[in-house]
């Protein structure tokens, strides 16, 4: 009992974010995730990739060649 007290003591919350087509996904529907060493996390969609580098989101589709 005493060592799974301290256990939940030396926890630490994680905090997560959704984002949605509100916040400029092209789809909601998301395939894989990878950050690149920049920083920028790339999204897989259904509908496009998306780049977001921690403020907005850049997306890319069969326009732009992919």
């Amino acid at each position: 009992m005493l060592l799974i007290g301290l256990l939940n003591g030396q926890s630490q919350e994680v905090a997560f974010k959704n984002f949605t087509v509100e916040d400029g996904l092209p789809s909601n529907e998301t395939y894989h995730v990878v950050q690149d060493y920049k920083g920028n996390i790339w999204i897989a969609t259904n509908a496009g990739v998306s780049k977001y580098n921690g403020k907005e989101f850049e997306n890319y589709t069969i326009e732009d060649g992919l």
